[in-house]
């Protein structure tokens, strides 16, 4: 279901929130948004993206009647890559970005990501855990998981990010316009594809800021297989970056993939 908004087409915000079986906290998770955005008294909008059939999660988004809040809902399950990828799409603001669904990324956040963009104007502000201010709530599995994978990602691609997997970020409409395109992971390694693209293209003012986390275990959708898969889908990222050099020639074509691609969707009601 798409719903439309009265506001004005000059948006500072867009932020995408891809939704996966949310239904019980969904509602909670946006009003908590709302009111952290609208703090900030500049001009935003709220993208929330039903990743997959949920009439749970539609019916609750169904209580809040809101003009800055949109939702689509798709049939079929895409994964989150996909589901950020499908509401930056469709996103208005000059800065575009994303957060998570679940509790893990708490109230402030956001603000820190809005309020770096403004005073440093870079092309992607991206929240560490592992930045000196940082506050982090995790396990010692979860800690551990993240080290490596980061890792692994930065030894393989080479960009200069020491953690790609916290879930917000906010980027230029320029940059998210040059990238979305050219992405093909669809689950939860397309950050670092989505880095990784963004640096080969030279988008390369990346401004690290602390985050305030806290360990979401009812929310999360993160399983052992989606994270034996992420290493899996970071090597193909560096095949096709490095080796294949599929990233770099652009042309019409990309926007015509993501386009039909679109376009295949039934969106639900």
């Amino acid at each position: 279901m798409n719903r439309t908004t009265n506001q004005s087409d000059k948006i500072l915000v867009s932020i995408v929130i891809p939704a996966y079986r949310a239904g019980r906290f969904i509602l909670e998770t946006v009003k908590s948004r709302l009111v952290e955005l609208e703090s900030l008294h500049v001009p935003y909008e709220i993208i929330v993206v039903i990743d997959g059939r949920s009439v749970e999660t539609a019916e609750a988004l169904k209580k809040l009647a809101h003009p800055n809040v949109r939702y689509y809902h798709y049939e079929k399950n895409r994964g989150k890559g996909f589901a950020v990828k499908f509401g930056m799409a469709r996103a208005r603001g000059a800065y575009i970005g994303y957060v998570d669904a679940g509790a893990d990324i708490l109230p402030g956040n956001l603000t820190r990501l809005i309020t770096t963009m403004q005073k440093t104007h870079a092309d992607a502000v991206i929240p560490s855990k592992w930045h000196p201010d940082t506050l982090l709530h995790y396990s010692g599995r979860r800690r551990l998981f993240s080290k490596l994978y980061n890792a692994f990602s930065r030894i393989l691609l080479g960009i200069p990010v020491r953690d790609t997997q916290v879930g917000v970020k906010l980027y230029r409409r320029e940059l998210v316009h040059a990238v979305i395109p050219r992405l093909l992971v669809k689950r939860f390694a397309f950050e670092v594809e989505f880095l990784s693209v963004a640096w080969s293209l030279g988008f390369k003012r990346f401004e690290e800021v602390p985050v305030t986390l806290k360990e979401d275990i009812e929310g999360s959708t993160v399983t052992l297989l989606e994270g034996i898969r992420s290493f899996w889908d970071t090597a193909a990222v560096f095949y096709r970056l490095r080796l294949l050099r599929y990233y770099r020639g652009a042309d019409a074509g990309y926007f015509l993939q993501l386009k039909q691609e679109l376009s295949t969707l039934r969106l639900l009601d």
